[in-house]
């Protein structure tokens, strides 16, 4: 109801603060007008993996077709 009720300007603008949020960085969202924070959306990175009873913590990058993947070690070297 709250986003209906802004007009098509900031209603446009609203949306192009979401997908800030979206990409792949560390952007903030204005989410003010709905009532959200003023810095929504902020990615955190940290360097403190879990390391209780893990060996490996792999983040894998996979193309959509599967055929290609590249493994990451995050606690080691890349593969």
């Amino acid at each position: 109801d709250t986003f209906s009720a802004l007009d098509l300007v900031a209603q446009s603008g609203l949306i192009a603060e979401i997908l800030k949020m979206t990409a792949c960085n560390a952007g903030r969202a204005n989410l003010e007008a709905v009532g959200g924070a003023k810095g929504t959306g902020v990615l955190k990175i940290t360097k403190n993996l879990p390391k209780a009873g893990k060996e490996e913590f792999f983040l894998i990058h996979q193309s959509v077709t599967g055929f290609f993947e590249k493994k990451v070690d995050l606690l080691g070297d890349a593969f």
